[in-house]
């Protein structure tokens, strides 16, 4: 049905049209003419805020976590891809809410003997340049001023 066709129809008959198509399974070759016909398709932003309201509280099923856990594993990301995300990642600073998540999550927390045991050994003998040493120096200064900030009684 085109359209221009649906938009004189009145609320009776697209009720009843509704009613006649539910339940109705599309075969894969539906399926794919209607992914074809609605490629390249760009949504206006009140159609992405109506979509995002729409999916927003959605809870998603174990079996359907499940079912994306395996398609993401056999994706294959290739080496232009990864390069490109770490461009798009690099340019982007983390929000304040973001920061503020972050540090709520690891605050107060203790690292166990075992793991500290751990960490110490991948350290030991590793020695940096003063390039890297100043590079590390200005992060801690950044990240000390950033929780400072967010949480000035500290």
């Amino acid at each position: 049905m085109k359209a221009t066709k649906a938009a004189n129809l009145t609320p009776e008959v697209r009720e009843r049209i509704s009613k006649a198509q539910l339940g109705k399974r599309r075969t894969p070759e539906q399926r794919a003419a209607h992914s074809i016909a609605l490629m390249g398709r760009v949504c206006s932003e009140e159609t992405k805020r109506k979509i995002g309201e729409a999916n927003r509280g959605r809870v998603v099923s174990e079996e359907a976590r499940e079912k994306i856990r395996i398609a993401r594993a056999s994706q294959v990301i290739t080496d232009e891809t990864r390069a490109k995300l770490s461009a798009v990642a690099k340019g982007r600073a983390p929000s304040s809410q973001c920061l503020a998540a972050s540090l709520a999550a690891t605050l107060g927390r203790k690292a166990s003997d075992e793991t500290k045991a751990k960490q110490r050994a991948a350290k030991l003998g590793r020695t940096l340049s003063e390039e890297h040493r100043a590079a590390l120096s200005a992060a801690k200064k950044l990240s000390w001023a950033q929780r400072n900030i967010l949480q000035p009684n500290r």
